[in-house]
C-alpha cells in the first residue's frame, strides 16, 4: 500500500513538475503523428506503387497506418482522441511492449520498487492531473495493444509515459534521502 512517506513531494506539486509531466505525455503521444506528417496517405492498403518513393503501408488500423522508410517507422494517426490512441497502440504494439519491458526492468532495478508500485502511483497520483482528452488517448493506446495480444492496461501505459525521457533519479517516486 502506498503512503505519503513513500514519495518525495518536493517537486510534485509545482507547476514546473506538472508541465514536465504534461510535456512528456504530449511528446510521447504526438511523436508518431509528427513524424508521419510529411507522408502522403495512400488510397488503399493494396495500392500498386509505380514510384518507389511512395510509402506503402505495412499495417492499418481504421484511418491510421504505418510504414517503413529509410530505416524509420512512420505512423499516421487520425480521428478523435480515443481512436488516435487505439491506432497508436495497435500499430506500435510491438514497440510499446518492448519499451514496457525496458522501463519495468530499469525502474524496478534503480528504485528497488516492483512494477505494481508504478502502476498504483499512475492511478492514484497522475491520472486525475491528466486532461480528459489525453486520458481517452491513453485508454485507447491500452485497448490497441490489448487488441494485438499484449497484457498491458492503461496504468502500465501511464507509468511508461510518466517515465519516458526522464532519468529514474529525477522522478517523483524516488524515495526521500
Amino acid at each position: 500500500m502506498l503512503t505519503l512517506a513513500d514519495f518525495s513531494f518536493r517537486h510534485r506539486r509545482t507547476p514546473l513538475f506538472m508541465s514536465i509531466v504534461c510535456l512528456t505525455a504530449a511528446v510521447f503521444l504526438a511523436l508518431p503523428a509528427v513524424l508521419a506528417a510529411e507522408a502522403k496517405e495512400p488510397a488503399s492498403a493494396v495500392e500498386v506503387v509505380a514510384d518507389s518513393s511512395t510509402p506503402v503501408p505495412t499495417a492499418r488500423s481504421g484511418a491510421g497506418y504505418r510504414y517503413q522508410k529509410g530505416g524509420w517507422t512512420y505512423v499516421h494517426l487520425q480521428g478523435p482522441p480515443a481512436e488516435v490512441g487505439y491506432q497508436h497502440g495497435y500499430l506500435l504494439s510491438a514497440e510499446i511492449e518492448d519499451m514496457y519491458q525496458v522501463l519495468k526492468l530499469e525502474n524496478t532495478h534503480e528504485t528497488k520498487r516492483n512494477w505494481a508500485f508504478f502502476r498504483e502511483a499512475s492511478r492514484k497520483m497522475l491520472w486525475s492531473h491528466i486532461d480528459s482528452e489525453y486520458q481517452q488517448e491513453l485508454e485507447g493506446i491500452a485497448k490497441g495493444v490489448q487488441a494485438k495480444g499484449a497484457k498491458l492496461d492503461v496504468w502500465d501505459i501511464v507509468a511508461m509515459v510518466a517515465h519516458a525521457g526522464h532519468p529514474v533519479e529525477r522522478t517523483f517516486w524516488q524515495r526521500p534521502s
